[in-house]
């Protein structure tokens, strides 16, 4: 058997608070209220929204800006959900001109429109329901929660 000596050097890794979970959800079982980066998101109780939140802003946003890329002059956000890529990037400032978020779910564009609005980001995301495809035609919408 082999024995290999050279080791390889240790991944780095960034440490970044996880986005806090949502209060416990009022009876009525409406929207909960989360703040992550700056930004204010409606969320559904029971749902993994929150988490989406905190994902696009850990996978997504942190490696863009750590990579020295922090403005974007347009973006398309596909498959919006509730807003937790359009909105933190509006929130931040990292977009110079518009971004337009498609969401085809009809709850998840409800309360995507709802973040812009309640961020004050309506003038830089532009949400649309709308789906986006490479194929003309219909398809089953399968939401997770």
């Amino acid at each position: 058997m082999r024995e290999f000596t050279k080791r390889m050097p240790p991944v780095p890794r960034q440490i970044v608070p996880a986005v806090p979970l949502p209060a416990d959800p009022p009876r009525d079982n409406s929207a909960s209220d989360v703040l992550a980066n700056g930004a204010h998101f409606k969320v559904r109780p029971y749902s993994s929204d929150h988490g989406i939140i905190g994902e696009t802003w850990q996978a997504y946003i942190l490696p863009l800006s750590a990579a020295g890329i922090d403005a974007f002059d347009d973006v398309v956000d596909l498959g919006a959900h509730v807003g937790g890529f359009s909105v933190q990037l509006a929130t931040a400032r990292q977009v110079r001109g518009t971004t337009l978020a498609l969401e085809p779910h009809p709850d998840n564009y409800s309360l995507l429109a709802e973040n812009i609005r309640s961020n004050g980001v309506s003038e830089l995301v532009e949400p649309r329901h709308a789906a986006v495809s490479t194929k003309s035609g219909a398809v089953l919408l399968a939401p997770s929660c």
